[in-house]
């Protein structure tokens, strides 16, 4: 169920990290536990088969998780490079809806 309200605002990276392993492990039908994801694996989706279609299927899914758009200009093959880079991404977009 997307996160849209006041609690998506205020995860932890943490958080958002094992979400997005979630997702990715739930996304590829990998047969891990996501907990066993090495978030800082160079081209982690790629080394799995992952294509552009699955890469763009998988923001769409972020987005709707999370309760955030990612930006036209962000949308490059360095955003998906690791885990951790679209976590942090992810994390950010994140604070910045927080009231201030």
């Amino acid at each position: 169920m997307p996160d849209t309200g006041q609690e998506s605002r205020h995860r932890s990276i943490e958080d958002v990290e094992q979400t997005v392993k979630a997702l990715v492990v739930s996304h590829l039908n990998l047969d891990i536990d996501p907990q066993d994801v090495d978030i800082d694996e160079e081209h982690f989706l790629t080394n799995r088969g992952f294509n552009s279609i699955d890469a763009l299927e998988l923001l769409i899914t972020v987005e709707k998780e999370f309760g955030i758009q990612i930006e036209d200009e962000d949308l490059d093959a360095s955003l998906l490079r690791t885990l951790r880079v679209l976590s942090r991404y992810i994390h950010a977009a994140l604070e910045k809806r927080q009231p201030t």
